[in-house]
């Protein structure tokens, strides 16, 4: 095995192209920063023009004749390969090369990189060149954790291998695939209530009759050929001003109430679906765009009363439809459990809808298919959702049913308290690797992030998701405290546990880690307490006060805090 440093001293080089892109030279430093973390030597980065060397790190698309081939590495994948002394990183873009530098320094050095602030970089006196032959292309062409510690850590995205607009990768990461109007933009965005309404009420929905104008209770009319006419026009303003955005959505609001009118409701009719008059609008506008824009995708929803996949229509070529999971049951697989679990979400189904049968018509019609996946409590951010062992069956699902790309949405705007940052790392894991060991990887994450509390904080893990199995229990998004999923006996155990793993904490960064972690069992706990016990208020201080401490900023979707504390104080939470 050849030496690559040892005593102090190598003879190594890091290589890049002599006119390397941004990225390509960050991937570069990257590589040569960690392994003078590792071994304090730092190895010289050097362009390719200068004489060939036998001991060299290549980093990019270099000129040496046993450069690997990059044309079949989509989806910004990656090749590490050993040539005899020679290393190559190469990618299928330059956010590839920077993704394949970090796969190097975890697969062939043991680096890790969980989260904001929790790395592992083993100190080594002598390390070996790796012998290694690695090719990974994910499956997903847009990869988005909506997680907060991935949107506001641009490095760990990188790390970890996103690309969604949400994750900010930075010009030195290669950027970020871009969306423009990301969602609900129909009335918000390209027919404006406000601009519209009182000349123009025909442009919106019609309801028993009646066209409505309320900017939360309204859609688009979407067979009347003027509103399509300033859809198509706005949207070519649009591409013009954001050269950047290679996707654009044209997606309904985020509300129900779809036109009713006569031609509306003869279309939806024939379609078996109100996602007939959607996509025949937004294959429209597609097509009006399609000669002079042939790079641009459309993005639109299949969401609450547009989720059933029309009988006729199919999507354009550059139509993309972002399938929503909202409804469903996230401690059962998806593919598995068609238990609807919030009335709120009940209200506008019919009996014969049916999660799974809809998501396979959309896969069987679409070019394209997206996923929006839901992988936290948006009512109640810190109550414990049972989703660990799901992850991968999910994701598993998407891919056999050819979803191109994926949009993970938890907790992403506050840091978590509800193991976030192991959500988030387990589904960029396995937005890369669906086949992969998320036991051993649950295992390793819980080691480098909770240190030596990760035993006892292992043991609550495997307790809640045994319970919740056990008990049969369906968890949705916006499930109370009280659903079952945390019944008093376990509480206790949980408790318990969490006084074990405080305790073992080795310093305070993680001891905040873990009280961090905690608050979701003292939610629970004050949430399905009596607001009469007099124990109630002091546990509520305490926990005010420890969320604040312990910089946990959001506790329910978009509302602040003193809200949401006066809610649990009244115990309307």
């Amino acid at each position: 095995m050849t030496k690559l440093m040892d005593q102090g001293a190598s003879d190594y080089v890091i290589i890049v192209p002599k006119d390397a892109a941004l990225p390509v030279r960050f991937a570069a430093g990257e590589l040569s920063r960690y392994l003078a973390q590792m071994t304090g030597v730092t190895l010289p980065v050097m362009a390719d023009c200068l004489s060939e060397g036998s001991h060299e790190l290549c980093v990019g698309p270099v000129e040496r004749a046993e450069a690997p081939d990059t044309a079949a590495l989509i989806h910004d994948g990656y090749r590490i390969v050993t040539c005899g002394d020679r290393l190559f990183v190469a990618g299928g873009s330059e956010r590839g090369v920077v993704y394949g530098v970090y796969a190097l320094l975890e697969e062939g050095f043991g680096c890790r990189f969980f989260a904001t602030g929790a790395e592992h970089v083993p100190i080594r006196g002598a390390l070996a060149l790796p012998e290694i032959d690695l090719t990974r292309i994910s499956p997903f062409e847009y990869r988005c954790c909506f997680w907060y510690g991935m949107m506001n850590d641009p490095d760990l995205a990188a790390k970890r291998g996103l690309n969604g607009m949400h994750n900010a990768l930075q010009a030195r990461h290669g950027g970020s695939i871009q969306y423009y109007q990301f969602v609900h933009s129909f009335v918000h965005h390209y027919v404006p209530l406000e601009k519209y309404g009182k000349t123009h009420p025909e442009y919106y929905s019609m309801i028993d009759g009646e066209r409505r104008l309320e900017p939360m209770g309204t859609q688009l009319c979407l067979t009347n050929p003027e509103v399509l006419a300033i859809t198509i026009a706005q949207l070519k303003e649009d591409i013009k001003a954001h050269p950047e955005a290679k996707i654009i959505s044209l997606s309904q609001n985020d509300c129900y109430f779809p036109c009713q009118c006569p031609e509306c409701s003869r279309i939806d009719k024939e379609e078996g679906s109100h996602a007939g008059t959607l996509l025949r609008f937004v294959n429209a506008c597609a097509d009006a765009i399609a000669e002079e824009y042939p790079d641009i995708i459309i993005d639109t929803l299949a969401y609450h009363y547009t989720r059933q996949a029309p009988k006729i229509t199919r999507p354009a070529p550059n139509v993309t439809v972002r399938l929503c999971t909202i409804e469903g049951c996230f401690s059962h697989p998806l593919e598995a459990c068609e238990v609807v679990t919030c009335d709120y979400y009940k209200r506008n189904m019919t009996d014969d809808m049916s999660m799974r049968k809809d998501f396979e018509d959309w896969s069987r019609i679409c070019n394209r298919l997206s996923i929006w996946d839901y992988e936290t409590n948006f009512t109640y951010y810190l109550n414990p959702m049972a989703n660990v062992p799901v992850l991968q069956s999910n994701i598993q699902y998407f891919i056999r049913h050819h979803v191109t790309s994926l949009f993970e949405q938890g907790n992403g705007q506050s840091p978590s308290g509800e193991l976030g940052e192991l959500k988030a790392y387990l589904s960029a894991k396995l937005m890369w690797e669906p086949e992969g060991d998320v036991r051993q990887w649950t295992q390793e994450f819980m080691e480098g992030y909770y240190g030596r509390a990760a035993a006892p904080l292992t043991r609550y893990l495997e307790l809640f998701h045994e319970h919740v199995a056990r008990a049969n229990v369906h968890m949705g998004i916006r499930v109370p405290a009280n659903w079952g999923h945390m019944p008093p006996e376990l509480l206790a155990k949980a408790e318990a546990l969490f006084d074990q793993a405080e305790a073992m904490a080795e310093d305070e960064e993680v001891l905040a880690r873990v009280q961090r972690s905690r608050l979701s069992i003292r939610f629970v706990r004050i949430a399905c307490m009596d607001t009469a016990n007099p124990d109630r208020k002091a546990l509520l201080e305490a926990f005010k006060a420890d969320v604040k401490r312990l910089g946990v900023t959001y506790i329910r979707e978009g509302q602040p805090l003193e809200q949401s504390f006066a809610l649990l104080e009244a115990g309307t939470f």
